[in-house]
Order: C-alpha cells, then sequence, then structure tokens
C-alpha cells in the first residue's frame, strides 16, 4: 500500500513538472488579453509592472513549493519509519495518519498546480 502511494504520489509530481510549463495558445486569450490591455489604457498612467509581477510571482511559487515538497519528504519518511519499526496495533494508526498525509499530499500538489495554471493564463 505504501509503495503503491509512493508511486503514485511520484507520478502526479512528475506529470506536475511537465504540464506546469507548458504555454496556453487560444485566440480567444488574445483577444481577452488585448481588450484587458485597452480597459488598462484608459485608468491612465499607473500601469502594473508585469514582469516584476511575475518573477515575483515565480520566486514565491518556487520559494513554498520547495518548502511543502521538503516537508512531505521529511513527514513521509518519519511515518515510513515509524511504520517499519512499529507493532501492529501501532501500524493501525499509523494507517490512519497516512490518509491524512495522502490527503496533504494531494492538496499540495492540486493548489500549486491550480497556481501555476492561473499565472500561465494571466501571463
Amino acid at each position: 500500500m505504501l509503495k503503491k502511494s509512493i508511486f503514485v504520489l511520484i507520478v502526479i509530481f512528475l506529470l506536475i513538472s511537465i504540464f506546469a510549463n507548458q504555454t496556453v495558445y487560444a485566440s480567444e486569450l488574445d483577444t481577452i488579453i488585448s481588450d484587458a490591455d485597452n480597459f488598462i489604457g484608459l485608468g491612465g498612467n499607473d500601469m502594473i509592472d508585469s514582469t516584476g509581477l511575475n518573477s515575483f510571482s515565480d520566486t514565491l511559487y518556487n520559494s513554498l513549493l520547495l518548502i511543502g515538497m521538503v516537508i512531505a519528504v521529511i513527514l513521509g519518511t518519519i511515518i515510513g519509519i515509524k511504520f517499519m519499526v512499529s507493532s501492529v496495533e501501532d501500524k493501525a494508526k499509523l494507517k490512519e495518519i497516512l490518509i491524512g498525509y495522502v490527503i496533504g499530499c494531494i492538496v499540495l500538489v492540486g493548489a500549486f498546480s491550480i497556481w501555476k495554471i492561473v499565472v500561465v493564463i494571466m501571463s
């Protein structure tokens, strides 16, 4: 069970890293962006520095993703070591903890995937 869940997490992480760098092209998106640029132009000279915002977003994204992944790996290692050396009763409790761990990893990957998709669409 643990090997399957680790394999699933690795596959999910690989898929996220593959699709996170893809660029979205669509004629509708170009129309929306040009309309948005025209709307911003109506507001005056207070333009948003998109390159600085994009750079900050990338830095924040990468930092938080790294921290989240490091914490997930450390917790997974601790749970795995406890699972190997624990008794049968303790293994049942650890399986319950493992469910929360897997759900937390899915939420982590999902949240960062949504963030990356929104940033790619908006830029």
